[in-house]
């Protein structure tokens, strides 16, 4: 391949996180030094010419669920004008809904147990955790990022929840999920290329339910079993053709279950282990100098 053909990759944020974190700042060097720029550039700005660019990598993307509707179309876009995006459109459409979730279940991964509700739906709150005989669970969009509009209930709290829970479901489908016992920590096993890469374990801050770093919750570089990270490999093989892939899950009881597979926007933890940066790059550029992956 002649590498003078690849010159110039967008990574794809918001306008409201046009600044790069660390690991987009790592990326560039390294692309760098294999003679490619990389640029911060914004999905939501309407002036950008994104023929311009050899190819697309999601990145920061944070706020696209708040505006489902102009990312879709901001993904057909992309697709119309026939610039390579990482990960594809069709995976990332596909990942967009957490109901992704029902349809790996379906073909035989161990997920979160979950109640799905349709938008406008009616449902009574108390009714679903006596129905699963679950004491606590956790209720979230099935568009959302970061925990927002995420909160725990149990059964000494369904009634005060009420009102809330049925005015988040007359604005956006929901999913009511058993509470894991989070406080041992939520796993996540980073794959580039569909190849294992690093683990980092999460945990929240005492009391939370939520890992985000930005309620309190913690990441930590962690070496997974294998047991594990085969078993995410499991989860992974049913999504081919992914270049990176975040899997979150438990382990319970020696089998992983799964609560997110993060194909779309999440944090890679590249500066958390020496060598993952320029992996990750080799790894982008390998899909770069496939047919499918450069423009004509």
């Amino acid at each position: 391949m002649n590498a003078d053909i690849l010159k110039r990759i967008g990574l794809v944020t918001c306008q409201k996180y046009m600044e790069m974190t660390p690991d987009e700042q790592a990326l560039r060097l390294a692309l760098a030094d294999f003679g490619i720029e990389a640029v911060a550039v914004a999905w939501d700005d309407q002036m950008v010419d994104w023929t311009r660019f050899d190819g697309l990598l999601v990145r920061t993307i944070w706020n696209y669920h708040e505006q489902p509707t102009a990312f879709r179309s901001w993904l057909a876009e992309i697709e119309q004008a026939d610039v390579p995006l990482w990960n594809n459109v069709s995976t990332i459409r596909w990942n967009m809904e957490k109901t992704y979730l029902q349809d790996l279940a379906d073909r035989g991964v161990a997920v979160v147990p979950t109640v799905w509700l349709e938008k406008g739906e009616t449902a009574v709150l108390s009714h679903i955790l006596a129905e699963q005989g679950w004491t606590e669970a956790v209720v979230k969009p099935v568009i959302s990022a970061s925990a927002i509009d995420s909160w725990v209930t149990d059964l000494s709290q369904v009634a005060v929840d009420k009102s809330r829970f049925e005015e988040l479901l007359a604005r956006k489908a929901l999913m009511v999920q058993q509470k894991m016992p989070i406080d041992q920590g939520e796993w996540s096993l980073l794959f580039f290329g569909g190849e294992y890469n690093h683990g980092v374990m999460k945990r929240p801050k005492n009391g939370d339910f939520r890992v985000q770093e930005e309620y309190g919750g913690t990441s930590t570089l962690t070496e997974a079993p294998d047991y594990l990270i085969e078993q995410a490999q499991q989860v992974l093989k049913t999504v081919p053709g992914t270049l990176y892939a975040r899997v979150d899950g438990m382990d319970i009881n020696g089998r992983f279950v799964l609560m997110e597979l993060e194909l779309i926007e999440p944090y890679l933890f590249l500066t958390f282990t020496n060598g993952a940066v320029k992996k990750f790059a080799e790894r982008l550029i390998q899909k770069m100098k496939e047919p499918s992956g450069v423009k004509q």
